[in-house]
């Protein structure tokens, strides 16, 4: 889902688009730093990447839309970061998208207290909740798959647990993680393994 956001909002002239990974274990200025200075060639700190999105929030032009995958929704660096992002320390011109399961959404809804709302849930967070993929989906996952030389076994189609989108991803990285080699192709079981429950 988040793919096809950025795919969407590619074109659009009104935002500009960056995909972080939030289990690289960087809190997000950290990591917004760290990419910016590899693409610029220019060296950068998490403070002078908090300030200049901080003045990017602030001025005309396209929205920038940070599109975080794989945030497990845990105290941490990065939490705080995100909950500052969101605040009215920065500006309007900053939108987060997150992709998460539903326990690190659930993580993220409560404050530590473990009673009441979070920093960002009060700041008006919408959430969506992805459902199964329908046949049209799958078919398009297991597209998407054969291009990563990743292929399911017969009758995937039919298992109800393979259509969560999180099972299928957890799926895939837990057996390109084991491959042997980036040329050899994998095959998923049709059904979910005693590990992945």
């Amino acid at each position: 889902a988040l793919r096809e956001l950025v795919q969407s909002l590619e074109t659009d002239p009104d935002f500009d688009v960056m995909i972080l990974d939030a289990d690289s274990g960087l809190d997000l200025f950290t990591a917004l730093a760290d990419i910016w200075s590899a693409h610029f060639a220019w060296p950068l700190t998490a403070a002078e990447a908090r300030h200049w999105v901080q003045q990017l929030s602030r001025t005309p032009g396209p929205a920038l839309v940070l599109a975080i995958d794989d945030f497990d929704g845990r105290r941490s660096g990065f939490r705080r970061d995100l909950e500052a992002l969101t605040s009215d320390l920065f500006g309007d011109r900053i939108r987060v998208v997150l992709a998460l399961d539903p326990t690190a959404a659930e993580r993220l809804s409560v404050a530590s207290n473990g009673r009441t709302a979070s920093a960002l849930k009060r700041r008006g967070a919408r959430r969506l909740q992805l459902g199964r993929l329908s046949d049209e989906e799958f078919e398009q996952a297991e597209r998407h798959l054969s291009t990563h030389g990743v292929s399911v076994m017969p009758g995937a189609q039919h298992t109800p647990s393979l259509r969560l989108p999180w099972v299928l991803r957890a799926m895939c990285a837990a057996a390109l993680a084991k491959r042997p080699g980036p040329n050899m192709s994998l095959v998923l079981p049709s059904v979910l393994g005693l590990r992945l429950l």
